[in-house]
């Protein structure tokens, strides 16, 4: 026998916790977490309130805006066939999720104007139904 053996046999072994003192300590464990993702929210909305008081900040909003497809549709379908894509919804739904994340922990009071140019400018740049008709002819 080597000596790291020796000394692996020699060292207590450790005592199991009664089912009360378990549940004590998940309990505890579980206290912790939620502390901890308290206090990283926060600090993620304080960051996002800093973000939105700049020029930068706002460009980069209507940019995830318009990304994640928030005031898009969610149901992708088949222009030829018109059938559902399943897979093309379910990553719409994800990139949207994305964005409705990042909009609940934002301050409403400077994201709103944020998302209403967005909008706005889609509106714009979208082109008129006559426009689309004759295109197609």
């Amino acid at each position: 026998m080597t000596e790291e053996s020796k000394e692996k046999k020699e060292e207590p072994r450790p005592r199991w916790k009664s089912p009360a003192e378990r549940a004590a300590l998940l309990k505890q464990k579980r206290i912790a977490a939620i502390k901890r993702m308290k206090e990283e929210r926060q600090q993620l909305r304080m960051a996002l309130d800093e973000v939105l008081r700049t020029d930068g900040g706002k460009v980069l909003f209507k940019y995830l805006f318009n990304l994640c497809g928030y005031n898009k549709f969610l149901v992708a379908v088949d222009r030829v066939s018109g059938e559902v894509q399943s897979g093309a919804s379910t990553y719409n739904d994800a990139r949207r999720d994305t964005y409705v994340t990042l909009r609940r922990l934002a301050p409403l009071a400077l994201l709103v104007p944020v998302e209403m140019a967005a909008e706005e400018e889609q509106r714009r740049n979208e082109p008129d139904d006559e426009e689309t008709e004759e295109g197609e002819k």
